[in-house]
């Protein structure tokens, strides 16, 4: 509209102009007597009549009305061709203001998808943390566990000894106790030996003390021997419970690393609806 409404006021200005220059030289001026009489060289006069008066003004008029058609017409084609510059503009501006929201929109659809993207790695970062916690603490089970099981292999390792040494003191009395029978004389009941001590008195190194200290020992043993085999029962039944705990709980390792590896195979857009929730 100020286009139009500059066009239209630079067109008035031109027309006025030109009725002003021609009001200067043709308005006030007025055919007078030697403007109809012909001056001849020896001073006489020759008078115009009225009819070449007319086509006199006639043709004047003619030539202000041509040359003002021919300005209309120039400052009509100059209007035209302002308007097609102005709409080649307006669809210039037009274009790249279109380009310039397609790229508004290009734009903004990869910062969402960026922000997706940082929600989807955020999402991730949290379950990679997740399970480093639960490997970490699996692991420190597993170290429990494992020094929990020497500690226990030791202490039935020790009994296994312990009871072993006895099993050999044992029997080494048992090899006395035959060497003995085997080389002495006459057989002694051990109620003899309890009635009479006054012989293992008299006689500290005879063979019938000496078996009377082993069987002795061997009534003393005896009853550590059955001590031993019970505590070496019971180990051996701690380690078969300890040994099931331990399997039973890798297995509950083994169930949580399984749900856990299901729930990382869960896709991303359902991993965002459950944060979400």
């Amino acid at each position: 509209m100020e286009l139009g409404a500059l066009i239209k006021r630079r067109k008035s200005s031109r027309t006025k102009h030109l009725f002003r220059k021609l009001k200067e030289k043709y308005h006030n001026r007025h055919l007078e007597s030697s403007d109809t009489t012909l001056n001849e060289k020896d001073n006489s006069n020759i008078v115009i009549n009225n009819k070449v008066q007319e086509l006199f003004i006639k043709k004047v008029e003619d030539s202000l009305f041509n040359k003002l058609n021919n300005n209309i017409q120039d400052t009509n084609k100059r209007y035209e061709q302002i308007i097609k510059i102005n709409v080649a503009i307006q669809n210039s501006l037009e274009k790249l203001i279109n380009r310039e929201n397609y790229t508004f929109e290009g734009m903004k659809k990869t910062i969402e998808d960026q922000n997706h993207q940082t929600k989807e790695i955020n999402i991730q970062n949290k379950i990679i943390n997740q399970q480093q916690l639960i490997i970490k603490e699996l692991n420190s089970r597993n170290k429990d566990y494992e020094t929990r099981l020497k500690k226990t292999e030791k202490i039935l390792k020790e009994h296994q000894k312990i009871f072993m040494e006895m099993k050999k003191n044992i029997e080494s009395y048992k090899k006395i106790d035959n060497i003995n029978n085997s080389n002495s004389f006459s057989e002694k009941k051990p109620k003899e030996l309890d009635q009479s001590p006054f012989i293992l008195e008299e006689n500290p190194k005879s063979l019938s003390r000496i078996k009377y200290e082993c069987s002795e020992k061997f009534e003393h043993y005896k009853p550590q021997e059955k001590d031993c085999v019970k505590q070496v029962i019971q180990l051996q039944n701690q380690e078969n419970d300890e040994t099931i705990k331990i399997y039973k709980k890798y297995e509950k390792v083994v169930d949580i690393l399984n749900q856990y590896k299901k729930y990382i195979d869960i896709p991303v857009s359902e991993l965002i609806e459950l944060e979400k929730l």
